[in-house]
């Protein structure tokens, strides 16, 4: 559950520019919208509202209905929906949004690196450089437990770049050099069904060719339709009795997949009992529907 923000940026000396010629009693109603706004994201398009908000007094309403005609109303803009909202407030808190996004993912990545030194041993600039690897990955709209997930797969295949192609590096020291079977060509380390998924739907350059492909073919795949098909496609492999998979050979297999159930999509074919390849009818006819295939 995301925290919610109790401060902003205070530009002082734009506040000043701006509020030039207004009378202390305008300039603390104005702060006071601003605040809200702050709180609340947009105002509401209505004088007494708004000077409710203000905290004007009943004998101050005339003076502030007028201040807000001459002076006040042009400090705001009016969205779609009629609400109002200052443009410098937006984009302060925006850009705190963002700020904050970041430093709650460097805090994120930096326990998950301080867990993994307890295992592995490089110099600080290879500490460095996987930190910022980590901090590409993207966690938007993710649970603790699945960012866990991306970093741990991101890290692993970090990990094994880092053995195949240093072999001989002094700068790595690790626990899991045998295991991991250094020096041997391979399409990447297997990882089990749950890891995997993770990382392809964090594949995001993968995933937009994938979409862009299937437009050429006239088939609007968004990217939600891509995950709806990639929820599926674990589900056949785990019903197949798959548990783990390289990254490489999971992308080959889901594309033809994709392609097969696609075309049987478009013709409407049945599944029989018997098919391990496609997925079920009521995926099928859910998906066809929201392609435009089938009327619902």
């Amino acid at each position: 559950m995301a925290t919610k923000d109790f401060y902003f940026k205070f530009f002082f000396k734009d506040w000043l520019v701006s509020t030039q010629g207004m009378d202390a009693e305008v300039r603390g109603w104005y702060i006071t919208l601003l605040c809200h706004q702050a709180d609340k994201h947009r105002l509401p398009n209505d004088l007494e509202n708004l000077a409710e908000l203000a905290g004007v007094k009943i004998s101050q309403f005339e003076r502030f209905k007028e201040c807000f005609k001459r002076t006040l109303k042009h400090k705001f803009t009016k969205t779609e929906d009629g609400e109002l909202y200052n443009l410098k407030m937006d984009e302060v808190i925006n850009n705190r949004k963002k700020d904050h996004s970041i430093q709650s993912k460097r805090a994120t990545i930096g326990v998950f690196v301080k867990k993994l030194r307890k295992s592995h041993q490089f110099e600080e600039s290879r500490w460095a450089e996987i930190s910022a690897g980590l901090m590409e990955c993207d966690f938007e709209g993710l649970s603790n437990k699945d960012k866990y997930n991306v970093l741990s797969v991101r890290f692993k295949r970090m990990l094994d770049a880092v053995i195949n192609n240093s072999n001989s590096n002094s700068n790595y020291i690790s626990k899991h050099k045998e295991k991991r079977g250094v020096g041997k060509k391979t399409n990447g380390p297997e990882l089990d069904l749950s890891e995997l998924k993770a990382e392809l739907k964090n594949e995001f350059t993968w995933k937009e060719t994938i979409c862009r492909n299937m437009k050429e073919v006239e088939v609007e795949f968004s990217s939600e339709t891509f995950d709806l098909f990639l929820d599926q496609f674990f589900k056949v492999l785990g019903n197949d009795g798959e548990t783990e998979k390289t990254v490489k050979d999971s992308k080959k297999h889901f594309a033809r997949w994709l392609n097969i159930e696609i075309s049987k999509i478009k013709t409407n074919e049945k599944s029989t009992s018997n098919n391990t390849q496609g997925g079920s009818d009521a995926f099928r006819r859910k998906t066809a529907q929201r392609l435009g295939f089938i009327q619902p």
